[in-house]
């Protein structure tokens, strides 16, 4: 009878010990995707700041938001320490008549959970996406994760989604929602995402990175978040009034490694559309311009240069190559100007003697350096983007 109970007893234990292991690997699986580590998420909790606003009604609203650019003394603010730029949603910091109900504005960065720093309300918004600025000082030893935008084809019917921010702290929650609709890729409707209210300007984050911001908190079941590649476009569409980066918001966020994993420079179309896409994922921080493009190779510069040039040019940037390495003329993507501009080769442009006739040419402008300074030499060919870097200033 001993004997009986205790091989109850052992096979319960079994049994328990069978169904915790179960549920650690589940919890393993579903509490970050796969294709971050922990540190990787801890980064990202650098970017999200909790924020505080006394409104003039004598009430609190409290959200998150997302560290985008990192600058000093900005927007005409008048203080002396350094500065970022953070995105969140507006109906924090406006009505649904656009005015400013703010008294107060603090915000606390998840490096410096125990002190607030001050913040300011730039009249920037844009009421259509729910979307705001706000300018803050930072902590003394701050710096802005740059490699974490996810990929576009994420926003997908089904995708699981996280989040980081609720209740003013920086919860990620173990088990992901799922999209269920986009739409024209701007605003995204989530299922189950577990928010309370509080967490609207928070990440919305995808296997590759984040995704989008949410703007709505009201309900668990069905959540709803902004594009995060919609509001870059918001961002560098805004004209600001003081003299910053040309009159142009700065924005710091860039892909990151997993989402360029899948990424192939021949899905790129050969449009200004395409250009745009392509500066986005050639110029990243730490990471080699030069690595998305194809091999130099004939072919392609035979489509570019007339006759001999087309020989002369390969010779030209194998040597260039080898002599200055694979980044031969590094550009801070943040240096880069989002006006794009482009010609055509002819015979008005004295490029015909080298350049075959009837060629796009694709040049961004870049901040910073020279107002005559730009990035260009990018062809499409081939089906696909070619870079050759000054393709006749080389050329005795």
């Amino acid at each position: 009878m001993r004997y009986n109970i205790s091989l109850n007893i052992q096979r319960r234990h079994v049994s328990l010990f069978f169904f915790m292991f179960i549920y650690f690997i589940i919890w393993a699986n579903t509490a970050f995707p796969q294709a971050f580590s922990q540190e990787f998420f801890n980064n990202l909790k650098e970017l999200v700041v909790s924020i505080t606003v006394e409104t003039e009604y004598g009430v609190e609203n409290h959200g998150f938001g997302i560290v985008v650019s990192d600058f000093r003394d900005v927007y005409g603010l008048d203080r002396s320490s350094a500065s970022v730029l953070i995105i969140t949603a507006n109906h924090i910091v406006r009505d649904s008549y656009g005015k400013n109900i703010t008294k107060n504005i603090k915000v606390r960065y998840y490096s410096d959970k125990f002190n607030l720093y001050d913040a300011a309300l730039p009249d920037m918004y844009d009421k259509t996406y729910d979307l705001a600025f706000i300018a803050a000082d930072k902590p003394e030893n701050f710096e802005t994760v740059r490699l974490v935008l996810g990929n576009e084809n994420n926003l997908k019917f089904g995708n699981p989604v996280w989040f980081i921010g609720r209740s003013g702290r920086w919860f990620l929650p173990r088990t992901p929602g799922e999209i269920k609709s986009v739409n024209n890729g701007n605003s995204i409707l989530i299922n189950n995402l577990d928010i309370l209210p509080g967490t609207s300007g928070a990440p919305l984050i995808s296997s590759t990175g984040i995704i989008g911001m949410i703007i709505s908190d009201e309900s668990r079941s069905v959540s709803k978040a902004i594009s995060i590649f919609k509001i870059r476009q918001v961002v560098r569409m805004t004209e600001v009034q003081h003299r910053v980066y040309n009159g142009k918001l700065p924005w710091h966020l860039y892909y990151s490694d997993a989402a360029m994993q899948d990424f192939s420079i021949d899905d790129l179309p050969g449009t200004k559309e395409g250009f745009m896409n392509l500066l986005e994922r050639a110029f990243r921080p730490g990471r080699i311009p030069y690595e998305i493009f194809p091999p130099l190779n004939i072919e392609d510069l035979r489509a570019v240069y007339r006759g001999k040039y087309a020989k002369m040019a390969l010779t030209h940037y194998i040597k260039q190559l080898e002599e200055y390495g694979e980044d031969p003329n590094p550009v801070e993507p943040w240096e880069i100007d989002p006006r794009i501009e482009c010609f055509t080769t002819n015979e008005e442009t004295g490029t015909s003697p080298y350049l075959k006739n009837g060629l796009l040419v694709y040049a961004a402008w870049l901040w910073g350096v020279s107002p005559l300074s730009c990035l260009y030499g990018f062809f499409y060919v081939n089906g696909h983007w070619v870079w050759y870097q000054r393709p006749i200033s080389w050329i005795d």
